[in-house]
């Protein structure tokens, strides 16, 4: 949906600072007819129809969600797992049809690729710790429970209780996680694209799962444990549905209490650090951390430049991180702002300089800051917006996509399967050690590794000798013969731009 001209806008944010009473109300009426709307009645048109449709497409998602689970009966976060590839797809599909404008928007197979890989091992490695607690024989919340502990209400107070307080904990762990650099180079990677989709929703840390039980530690006197890893997978499912531009806003009352895609957007955006509430967007606006998309689009534009989200494509929010995506690879394992953070501890002098280095993270001060401490810088171009991406030929794209998808499969089956548990430690990991060299190769042709399709073609050749002869032999063999004809449709042509730690 593209805004009307920069100088209605402007006149609209400076004759709303021209008064200080009376129509201010009106004033940000027009100032969101301006931001959600489009002075192009077929764009707008084509928009909201894109956005009624992705509405649509989530409300029968969760139908199907409900629908597995009664099935099934897996939990709430495996039962999803095939519904986030259900909406990934969806919303793709109504942005091709819809030739949706936003850049911010767009998918890249890499790109899609990258971020479902890094939420899979985020996953592998909550099992390897599961498998861990489970040979210490507790964890510290259900030792506090179990001696301190005493639920409040029935099944139903219970899920409502550990609904609204797992949320506050998650806002305070998500909110140090970015003010704190050493929770923030691990929480970063789920920053790490310069996109915004469904699919950077998967993008999840692996460390921050480390740390962030210690949040939850006083819910323990009076919310069990079973019903905080239940109120903590919904947490995370709903947030899924938020990381879409299509979706441009809901109702005023639905705004003011939940978080939302329009104020999970200005979440993103690389230039600040606000909104960190997970369901509810309450906590923000009381402990003040909030910031709404309307407000950063007039701040852009009271600077005098172009307002973002016109018809070239451009939204109010720059995705990312200010550190540019280095490689796949890199963000595959999460270790980019890890290493970047010990090489400032090692350059910084002196032992208070240290502390300052770790404990100062990126939103430090824009967290709180009433001017947001990093101001937003006027229109970025759009072509300046993407800063890195990769693509291989057709061919190559389908290839990929195919394994990927052969891969997250198999990581879901491992992972629902109940005897996986059973193995020691090494046999968890042996489980899903196909899997996992499976992501590395693909991180290595996105790259455009020049070894990268020999790489393949030997993973290939060992998968297949893994299996029996059938269908995963007979789909290898194919695969490694394919490869070893015409190895130049997995050679990616990386496009990369220089702007490396700018905000822009």
């Amino acid at each position: 949906m593209v805004t009307a001209s920069v100088s209605t806008v402007t006149e609209h944010i400076i004759h709303a600072k021209g008064r200080k009473t009376g129509s201010g109300g009106a004033t940000m009426l027009e100032a969101k007819k301006a931001i959600f709307g489009s002075t192009d009645l077929l764009i707008k048109k084509k928009d909201e129809l894109a956005e009624k449709a992705m509405i649509a497409a989530v409300l029968v998602a969760i139908q199907l969600l409900l629908l597995i689970q009664k099935v099934t009966g897996l939990g709430p976060l495996f039962a999803a797992m095939p519904i986030f590839v259900f909406l990934i797809a969806c919303e793709f599909v109504i942005q091709r049809v819809s030739r949706y404008h936003s850049v911010g928007a767009g998918y890249t197979a890499a790109g899609m690729i990258c971020s479902v890989s890094a939420g899979v091992i985020q996953q592998i490695g909550a099992v390897l710790v599961k498998k861990v607690v489970l040979n210490m024989g507790t964890m510290p919340y259900e030792y506090l429970f179990r001696k301190f502990g005493a639920p409040v209400g029935g099944d139903v107070g219970q899920a409502a209780l550990a609904l609204v307080f797992q949320d506050m904990g998650y806002y305070w762990a998500h909110r140090c996680y970015h003010q704190v650099q050493l929770g923030w180079m691990f929480h970063a990677i789920h920053h790490n694209n310069d996109h915004y989709n469904f699919a950077v929703a998967l993008r999840q840390s692996w460390g921050n799962n480390m740390t962030s039980w210690v949040f939850y530690l006083p819910l323990a006197f009076f919310i069990s444990p079973e019903a905080l890893r239940w109120a903590a997978e919904w947490n995370l499912i709903y947030q899924f549905w938020v990381h879409t531009c299509l979706v441009r806003r809901t109702p005023d009352w639905f705004e003011y209490v939940f978080s939302t895609p329009s104020h999970h957007r200005v979440h993103h955006d690389r230039r600040l650090h606000k909104n960190f509430g997970g369901i509810f967007i309450l906590w923000d606006r009381w402990f003040g951390t909030f910031l709404s998309e309307v407000s950063l689009g007039e701040d852009e534009v009271a600077q005098g430049g172009d307002y973002t989200r016109l018809d070239d494509g451009e939204e109010v929010s720059v995705f990312g991180t200010m550190l540019n995506q280095e490689n796949y690879f890199t963000d595959l394992w999460q270790m980019q702002h890890p290493m970047e953070t010990l090489k400032s501890l090692r350059r910084a002098k002196g032992i208070t300089r240290k502390l300052k280095t770790a404990i100062q993270g990126a939103g430090f001060y824009s967290a709180v800051h009433k001017d947001r401490g990093i101001m937003p810088r006027t229109s970025v171009p759009a072509h300046r917006r993407i800063r890195f991406a990769s693509r291989l030929p057709v061919l190559g794209s389908i290839y990929a996509l195919v394994h990927f998808h052969i891969a997250v499969l198999s990581f879901i089956m491992v992972s629902v399967n109940p005897d996986t548990l059973k193995h020691s430690f090494l046999g968890v990991c042996s489980c899903y050690l196909p899997v996992v060299t499976c992501l590395c190769s693909l991180a290595f042709v996105n790259d455009g590794v020049q070894f990268a399709p020999y790489a393949e073609a030997m993973r290939c050749i060992w998968t297949t000798f893994a299996n029996d002869p059938g269908l995963a032999y007979y789909f290898y063999l194919f695969s490694s013969l394919l490869i070893a004809f015409n190895p130049d449709f997995l050679r990616a042509t990386k496009v990369v731009n220089s702007l490396k730690a700018k905000a822009i």
